[in-house]
């Protein structure tokens, strides 16, 4: 017998990502974050579960009204990517609000130190 939780749900998790609303939050998602599509759906399915995955679409939308009150957490979409869909390890996601606190307290402009950081989850998270 071959139970469910025993068998690979990778073709049922990417049905769900194909669907309207959801694949226009892996676009958004993935041009936020500097990356292919392609790679997002890559993580995103070996990261999350079906129940995840299913709850995508509420899930973003609670992340947009989501107050941060921290403008470079809130930036880099901290909560968005560490709480409501928890897609990054929170130690990264640290290190990169570290990387452009750091940035910006040099003379960098804040986007470029958001920029800088982003490139960083990018590196360690989907390479």
């Amino acid at each position: 017998m071959n139970l469910a939780y025993e068998r690979d749900l990778t073709a049922m998790k990417y049905a769900i990502l194909k669907g309207v609303y959801h694949a226009r939050i892996v676009l958004t998602l993935a041009e936020d974050l500097g990356i292919q599509p392609h790679q997002l759906r890559r993580h995103l399915i070996s990261t999350l579960d079906m129940i995840t995955l299913e709850s995508l679409a509420p899930r973003y939308d609670m992340a947009l009204r989501s107050d941060e009150p921290d403008s470079v957490k809130k930036a880099l979409g901290y909560d968005r990517y560490t709480r409501f869909i928890p897609i990054i390890p929170v130690p990264v996601m640290d290190q990169a609000v570290l990387l452009a606190k750091e940035q910006i307290g040099d003379g960098f402009y804040e986007p470029d130190g958001i920029a800088e950081a982003k490139k960083y989850i990018a590196a360690e998270v989907f390479a």
